[in-house]
């Protein structure tokens, strides 16, 4: 019988970790004195991946776009985007150009691009008990930038870290922070 509570309550434990993220870092700056309410258009390129998580940086991408179009702005569809630089024929790294980034605006009427790097990426998994069903445990920490496509600038830069049950969940509560904390500053600036 003791095993049988035991297993319950385990497994009662990893659903409720599995529903939790816990913020371990969290440092964003703004550029003092900039309107970001001038910013509606918004292009999100992709993350740049870790060494151990191929495709991390593609499903980055994607979570800050949908918390965007969440948050009320218009974000260029990716495809789009990607049909943009092709016909440049741009890769990211040279896409970041300041003559480029400017022309984004001339040609798509996109004021802000958003780029960053996933830095950390790990995901393991722990066995409590050898009946027991193991759970996976993951960091995950990403650097992101904010540039006007007028004039070149930083206008936000931003780090999170978490760590969660697994890198989804660690990278939605993230992206969703981030954004958050970016809409919390532009409403600063209108005051």
């Amino acid at each position: 019988m003791n095993k049988i509570l035991y297993a319950v309550y385990v497994g009662v434990l990893v659903i409720f970790l599995q529903s939790c993220a816990i913020e371990s870092m969290d440092s964003l700056v703004r550029k003092p004195d900039y309107d970001f309410a001038s910013i509606k258009k918004v292009a999100v390129l992709d993350f740049n991946d870790t060494t151990t998580t191929p495709g991390s940086g593609a499903l980055v991408s994607e979570l800050f776009e949908e918390n965007l179009l969440k948050a009320g702005y218009i974000v260029i569809d990716h495809n789009e985007l990607t049909k943009l630089l092709n016909s440049k024929n741009l890769s990211k790294e040279v896409f970041l150009s300041k003559r480029n980034i400017i022309d984004l605006k001339n040609e798509a009427g996109i004021d802000a691009v958003i780029t960053g790097i996933i830095t950390k990426a790990i995901s393991e998994q722990y066995l409590y008990h050898a009946e027991l069903t193991s759970f996976v445990a993951a960091q995950a920490e990403l650097n992101c930038q904010l540039i006007s496509t007028s004039n070149y600038d930083v206008l936000w830069s931003g780090s999170s870290s978490y760590d969660a049950m697994n890198l989804q969940t660690a990278f939605e509560y993230m992206t969703g922070s981030i954004i958050k904390r970016m809409v919390r500053d532009i409403h600063l600036t209108k005051k």
